[in-house]
């Protein structure tokens, strides 16, 4: 360990998570290289010190170091024996010739120490990373994770799409918050290019809103806006935290409404602004909204179920059971429970 990472980011020793997520926070967007005070190699350290501290594991192993005490050095130096060799005072040398061959030899075998581990290293994570498409393309996602996990120890050419593909299979293929969290924090590690940690945290914070944990999911968005990653994915994922979570209808319109004008035809934020207004008690205005979501997708099952449940407020009895129906048809059982209380003499 050389460097206290506490110091780089400005902070006391052993500060807090949400402390460090702060700093961390200020110092990306003072110092990005895209800004006129920007420095990258200073980022690159902010960056570095960020993904050690905010490991539970890492951050850890910082603080056991901190702690440890430091070495007391004897003030005097170092005892050392007679000599009892006797040498000659003749001196002797190598010819330009032989020396040239040396230094060519010594920096050949030096380029090849070095270029050669690299190589392999590459090709290993690359070919991990085809072995985890193959994997995928079979519905093996089990196995296709371990071999982006291998992709990722490599940490050569496929790094940064391995942590991401990884992160995606166990979200949604896997339905395992734990491992999600897992290559996500491994990726952070490996990882230094800011549109892939950008999206991790976008990732991460997903995983914390599937465990409810909103306080700390709206934490990683803002981490992931910071470093630029895409607006309209993060605005989609507040909207569905206002509407569903917070119940703070009008700024999810807002949300949906600033996707909607650069993405006509995304049906899910057209739902979550229609199913917002339901919640305002604007009949009218969600059954038009209902009306897109299904000219756009006509299978949208839930847009059937809610838009009968405008109708109903609007006493459109007959035209609310069709869409109770249609619901119940493509599969949403609930909708039952309304034809049976509505639909007797429908």
């Amino acid at each position: 360990m050389k460097e206290n990472y506490y110091r780089i980011l400005g902070l006391n020793n052993f500060a807090s998570s949400d402390e460090i997520k702060l700093a961390y926070r200020k110092l990306a967007k003072k110092y990005h290289p895209d800004k006129p005070s920007g420095s990258e190699e200073r980022f690159k350290r902010i960056s570095e010190a960020y993904q050690k501290l905010q490991d539970p594991h890492s951050k850890e192993i910082v603080d056991n170091w901190i702690r440890r005490p430091k070495p007391q050095y004897a003030s005097q130096g170092p005892r050392y024996s007679k000599r009892t060799a006797k040498y000659t005072s003749e001196k002797t040398g190598y010819s330009k010739k032989v020396r040239l061959y040396g230094l060519v030899f010594t920096l050949l075998f030096l380029t090849l120490a070095i270029s050669l581990p690299l190589f392999l290293s590459y090709r290993a994570s690359y070919n991990h990373y085809q072995e985890g498409l193959r994997l995928t393309r079979e519905k093996n996602y089990y196995e296709a994770t371990v071999s982006l996990n291998n992709a990722i120890t490599w940490s050569g050419q496929r790094t940064d799409e391995s942590s991401i593909f990884a992160t995606r299979l166990s979200l949604y293929k896997l339905k395992s918050i734990r491992q999600a969290k897992m290559f996500i924090n491994k990726g952070l590690e490996f990882v230094s290019d800011e549109s892939t940690t950008g999206e991790l945290h976008y990732l991460m914070g997903k995983t914390l809103k599937e465990e409810n944990n909103i306080k700390g999911a709206l934490s990683e968005w803002d981490l992931a806006k910071s470093l630029n990653y895409n607006r309209d994915s993060i605005s989609f994922e507040l909207g569905m935290i206002n509407a569903f979570y917070l119940e703070e209808y009008e700024k999810a319109i807002e949300n949906f409404e600033a996707i909607l004008r650069n993405n006509d035809g995304m049906a899910d934020a057209l739902f979550g602004k229609a199913w917002s207004t339901q919640k305002l008690n604007r009949p009218l205005q969600s059954i038009k909204l209902y009306n897109e979501l299904l000219t756009l997708d006509s299978n949208y099952t839930l847009g059937y179920f809610y838009r009968g449940h405008n109708k109903i407020v609007l006493g459109d009895t007959t035209s609310a059971c069709l869409d109770f129906r249609k619901s119940l048809a493509l599969g949403y059982a609930p909708a039952q429970v309304y034809l049976n209380l509505q639909c007797q003499d429908n």
